[in-house]
């Protein structure tokens, strides 16, 4: 199970009060994967909030059938906010670089967290803004 102390490794995390911290904490489904294991593919629908705990997961783009590697997610972090936020297809493919241990938030939960918690939708979208910039 996911703990608060996992989260609040994360500032975005560290804007929610410790009540919702639980509750994200007993909602968030646990992905184990292995190096090379595929979390989303380019294409995928909307999936949920991702928050990698251990390991490394690579972003890669295949536009015109060539991988282009975009960065990484080193652990701690999280990942996935843009498909929600957009309601669009994932325009990256996310695989473990390493043995990875991810939590998943659903795209529900995490909806409710912008919509209930002010300060974490701020935290999002200045996290967006330094992604994108």
């Amino acid at each position: 199970m996911l703990c608060t102390k996992d989260l609040l490794q994360l500032e975005l995390f560290r804007t929610l009060p410790p009540t919702r911290l639980e509750w994200v904490c007993n909602r968030a489904r646990r992905i184990d994967l292995a190096a090379g294991d595929f979390l989303v593919r380019e294409g995928d629908p909307p999936q949920g909030l991702f928050v990698s705990i251990e390991g490394e997961i690579e972003v890669t783009r295949r536009p015109e059938g060539i991988d282009i590697l975009l960065g990484h997610h080193e652990s701690p972090s999280f990942f996935g906010e843009v498909p929600i936020l957009a309601e669009e297809i994932s325009h990256v493919t996310l695989r473990a670089s390493t043995d990875c241990r991810v939590y998943e938030i659903s795209s529900d939960d995490f909806e409710t967290l912008l919509q209930e918690c002010r300060e974490f939708g701020r935290c999002i979208f200045r996290i967006l803004t330094i992604r994108v910039s």
